[in-house]
């Protein structure tokens, strides 16, 4: 009867030796010979086991797995220190004393008070008769301000002319306003009303930013500046207009008003009034 596997058998690290002096018969060796098989196929289903286990492929993929982590670490390093650069740099700027400065500053000012250069943009500004409203800083001891409240900004002129006379009237832009100096004025339209009386042909001229340097030329008109409005014709009826897209007004630079007309001997009345409310901005120190 042969000897067979048996699965249920413990793997025995020890088999009895046999010896010189024991009898030739079944019953001295077989027990030896059934520890060996045990303990061979023991081996074997283990073998088994880890051949249906896969481990090759699996160790493959496990490995790409590895690599994928690896790279994905390095990543993630890269990253922080990205971001340990960018926390630096925000360190430096010294945000939680600087916010508790921000949070201490005034937000309104009164005409009696005077806000620090350092305060912040936002900052509302009641100058005089001015609202204004903190824009940014110049410089370390220069702020830069801008009205909300609208400067006016004008000329009425009205003459008594004769036959071929020709009048004209200017203003310049103060280059001071409320104790602040201007940096310049932005208009926000340009309300123009002609009128004549008596007069077969009249001439009316708005001359914008009319530079101090300009001199009196022809007919009383500026030598140099822009043209808003012209009008040379006759009749009494003349119409309002409003010029819109004017250039921003520099200080000294003039509003110029010419009046005159022609075709009679006689007099006339001819007037222009002009006005525009300016937005200014204005220079602290």
């Amino acid at each position: 009867m042969p000897l067979n596997y048996n699965p249920s058998a413990t793997f025995k690290t020890s088999i009895r030796e046999l010896e010189g002096t024991d009898q030739l018969v079944p019953e001295n060796f077989n027990p030896q010979f059934q520890d060996l098989l045990n303990n061979t196929g023991l081996l074997n289903d283990r073998l088994g086991s880890l051949e249906g286990a896969n481990l090759p492929a699996r160790m493959t993929t496990a490995e790409g797995n590895i690599t994928t982590l690896q790279g994905r670490a390095t990543s993630a390093e890269n990253r922080l220190t990205s971001a340990e650069g960018r926390l630096n740099t925000y360190d430096a700027l010294n945000i939680a004393t600087r916010l508790a400065n921000l949070e201490t500053y005034k937000r309104f000012y009164s005409s009696s008070e005077t806000p620090p250069y350092t305060a912040p943009p936002g900052t509302i500004w009641l100058k005089d008769a001015y609202l204004l409203v903190k824009v940014d800083n110049i410089s370390g001891s220069a702020a830069r301000w801008r009205s909300i409240t609208p400067y006016g900004f004008g000329l009425a002129f009205k003459d008594l002319l004769g036959d071929g006379e020709s009048q004209y009237r200017d203003v310049p832009l103060p280059s001071s306003i409320a104790g602040l100096t201007v940096l310049r004025a932005i208009p926000n339209g340009i309300e123009i009303v002609p009128g004549s009386s008596g007069a077969s042909v009249v001439y009316i001229g708005v001359f914008w930013k009319v530079p101090p340097t300009a001199t009196v030329g022809a007919n009383a008109e500026p030598t140099a500046g822009t043209t808003i409005y012209s009008f040379a014709a006759g009749g009494d009826a003349l119409s309002a207009v409003t010029f819109h897209n004017a250039a921003e007004l520099l200080p000294g630079e003039r509003l110029w008003i010419k009046l005159g007309f022609t075709g009679f001997l006689g007099q006339g009345d001819a007037w222009c009034n002009v006005y525009t409310p300016l937005t200014l901005e204005l220079r602290q120190g």
